[in-house]
């Protein structure tokens, strides 16, 4: 079990126990890094382009078109997002096999058409009851919680189970789970053509047809289930789901196991569900109304936007499907009748409120719960943290020293809502004051703003969302169009805890002498220093914080270096990277050397299972991986 603990600028971390499962976990993770790494491009054309005719106008004509260019390509990476993290996984899990994604994609289309003759249905094309094995006419009449189980017209284009990213990532799992098996399977020589990884395809359709079925047995149950805990987290008193989520999730960021955790609440229905076939029923200061055509029929949701009717899911999946909405003019009149039709602009708040109507008084959900309170802390409190250590290096040079590290940091996180740089500076340092005051802040924040009812739209990963480009590009852009996201209310937030954050740090860097950048050591270490350095024989690995600048190799000499402080080229299984790490599998990685890499340009390194040893480099962790691997591979 791993073990840290801060004594005046050194951490010490004790060799983990052999655990595969933490190991598969940790490549999980890294998995569903990337296809969440095309979501922030993707949600920036969803949202902009769902705003163009809102800005110029429902009937100008060359706006219309323009706002569809720009989100289409955003939409249809949404619309086949399950296909993606099946894909991804698969590659994921197989060394980055192309044959694997390939079969990632196939395994997930089998998986959808094999249920199809088992969905009968009838009723008009968007109000349907469908018998499904024994499940019967599951349906819109006085089954509301039950709607949407199927997607209609969907891509795939046709009607199957709405399993969502988790079924993508089950398709993943076993598409690379058949192709480690089987890929160097020899047939007889008649059949030989079809050996190696030719055969893993037909392997992949015979057993993806076979988790399709399973999926045609279970997953309405499932579903269900996961829709009443949504239902129940999106009512939960006082914001607590969020505090609970906010706080687990920065608990998990030094794990690295964070998006396992997130992807549950962004793309299942326990972030929440959204039927977009429902009648489009909205809440006006305690009114209920609902949204008519110019003939005064009743339209579902889809019917405003010209979609078809289907059920969202997650906190990410509204979100996204709320931006086609907010800002829409629509008409509206009264439920039961008795009034004019009006016209009004839709906004989160009257769809958000408008969907305890038909579900006994209670949301189905509520957008932003969960993403929300981010942008406070990465906008205003970790700059200020950052801020506090800054000042709290003596002046001169070592000040100067620590701007560089920290303030850099610092904007960082403002800008983009990259938070590693500056959150493992003091992560390594004191523990306690990552877990126990950032962590537990985070969630009183989450808390927070769930109370003062704020609704930011999310442009990408949690560490990329809720930054100053979020706000500008969607928040003011949402809030332009008429949508009420109140995306002020995130600096309001972040003003409000920014001033903690600042008189907290300060006074425990100086009350417990954390040797904080410009605080610490400032001894530039050289490559001799360290090949001449020897590891601890006890097995521990012990580091010295150490700030480094100038003297940081550059081009060919630093990759080699890294690859040399990682053990040599014989001691690395695997180099891969998300946003900020470079994420290493070693043979042994007691021969890597910390206080080298960190010499190199990382602010802190990992252990991770048995094999793992993540290295934080920053922003340039994914271009370092892309150099190391080539010089693996004698490339370069």
């Amino acid at each position: 079990m791993k073990k840290q603990r801060q004594a005046f600028g050194v951490v010490e971390i004790k060799p983990q126990s052999k655990s595969s499962f933490k190991d598969k976990v940790a490549l999980l993770s890294r998995g569903l890094m990337v296809p969440v790494a095309i979501l922030p491009l993707a949600g920036i054309l969803l949202g902009l382009g769902a705003a163009f005719p809102q800005i110029f106008g429902e009937d100008n004509h060359a706006a219309l078109i323009a706002g569809n260019v720009i989100k289409m390509p955003g939409s249809i990476v949404f619309k086949c997002l399950p296909m993606i993290f099946a894909i991804a996984i698969a590659i994921t899990f197989t060394k980055d096999s192309g044959v694997a994604g390939l079969c990632g994609a196939l395994g997930w289309l089998v998986m959808c058409a094999i249920q199809v003759p088992f969905i009968t249905q009838s009723g008009d094309g968007e109000t349907f009851k469908a018998s499904f094995l024994w499940y019967n006419y599951i349906g819109l009449d006085g089954q509301q919680e039950f709607a949407g189980i199927f997607t209609n017209g969907n891509i795939p284009g046709f009607l199957s189970l709405n399993t969502s990213v988790f079924g993508g990532v089950c398709t993943g799992l076993l598409v690379a789970f058949l192709y480690n098996k089987t890929k160097n399977v020899q047939l007889p020589t008649a059949l030989g053509f079809f050996s190696g990884v030719r055969f893993v395809p037909i392997v992949t359709i015979l057993a993806l047809a076979g988790l399709g079925m399973i999926f045609a047995m279970i997953w309405p149950a499932v579903g269900i289930g996961l829709f009443y805990a949504g239902k129940g987290l999106s009512n939960a008193p006082g914001g607590i789901n969020s505090f609970i989520y906010t706080l687990l999730n920065r608990c998990l960021i030094p794990f690295g196991l964070h998006h396992v955790l997130s992807n549950l609440i962004y793309w299942t229905p326990i972030g929440g569900t959204w039927d977009t076939s429902a009648n489009a029923i909205v809440q006006i200061h305690g009114v209920y109304y609902q949204v008519v055509s110019d003939g005064s029929v009743p339209m579902t949701w889809a019917a405003i936007t010209g979609g078809t009717g289907a059920q969202i899911y997650g906190e990410w999946g509204i979100q996204y499907e709320l931006m086609n909405y907010v800002g829409k003019p629509v008409n509206i009149v009264p439920v039961g009748g008795g009034g004019d039709i009006t016209t009004t602009k839709l906004t989160y708040d009257m769809i958000f409120r408008g969907t305890e109507y038909a579900n006994g008084g209670m949301y189905t959900f509520n957008p932003g719960q969960y993403t929300d309170p981010m942008g406070a802390w990465m906008m205003c409190c970790l700059p200020a943290a950052a801020l506090a250590m800054f000042f709290a290096a003596p002046k001169g040079d070592n000040r100067k020293l620590a701007g560089s590290i920290v303030i850099s940091a610092g904007v960082v996180s403002f800008l983009t809502g990259i938070t590693e740089p500056i959150e493992f500076t003091f992560l390594f340092l004191a523990p306690w004051l990552f877990w126990g005051f950032h962590a537990v802040m985070c969630g009183v924040m989450g808390l927070v703003s769930v109370l003062f009812t704020l609704y930011l739209p999310q442009v990408g990963p949690h560490f990329i969302g809720s930054s100053l480009i979020d706000l500008i590009t969607l928040g003011v852009v949402q809030d332009a169009i008429g949508g009420h996201a109140n995306c002020w209310m995130v600096v309001v937030i972040g003003l409000m805890f920014a001033p903690i954050y600042y008189c907290f740090f300060s006074w425990a860097i100086k009350r417990y002498d954390l040797q904080t950048p410009g605080r610490g050591s400032t001894k530039l270490f050289t490559k001799k220093d360290f090949q001449a350095q020897q590891l601890n024989k006890n097995g521990t690995v012990t580091t010295t914080v150490v700030q480094s600048t100038s003297s940081v190799p550059t081009k060919d000499d630093r990759i080699q270096d890294i690859i040399e402080a990682l053990g040599g080229s014989s001691n690395i299984v695997t180099v891969e990277a998300c946003f900020t790490r470079l994420r290493t599998e070693l043979k042994d990685p007691g021969k890597a050397n910390k206080d080298w890499l960190i010499s190199l340009g990382a602010k802190g390194v990992m252990l991770q299972g048995s094999q793992g040893y993540h290295v934080i480099f920053g922003t340039e962790a994914d271009v370092l991986k892309n150099k190391i691997k080539s010089r693996l591979a004698g490339e370069d």
